[in-house]
C-alpha cells in the first residue's frame, strides 16, 4: 500500500512541477504582451504631443503677446 501512495505522490509532485512551469511561462507570455502595449501606447502618446507641440507654442506666444501689447500700452 504504501508503494502506491509513494508512486502516487511522485506523480502528484510532477504535475504540480509542471503546472508551476506553465504557470510561469503564461506569466512571461502576459509580461511581454504588458510590456508591448506600454510602449505602444508611450509611442502613440508621443506621436500626439509631437504633432500638437507647435500649435500649443503658437497659441502661447499669441497669448503672451496680446499680454505684452496691453501691459505697454498703459
Amino acid at each position: 500500500m504504501w508503494t502506491g501512495r509513494r508512486e502516487l505522490q511522485g506523480q502528484l509532485d510532477a504535475a504540480v512541477d509542471d503546472l508551476r512551469q506553465k504557470l510561469n511561462a503564461v506569466q512571461e507570455v502576459e509580461r511581454n504582451a504588458v510590456r508591448a502595449a506600454m510602449l505602444e501606447e508611450r509611442a502613440r502618446y508621443c506621436l500626439f504631443i509631437g504633432a500638437i507641440k507647435p500649435l500649443i507654442v503658437r497659441v502661447a506666444f499669441q497669448r503672451f503677446v496680446v499680454i505684452y501689447c496691453a501691459i505697454t500700452r498703459q
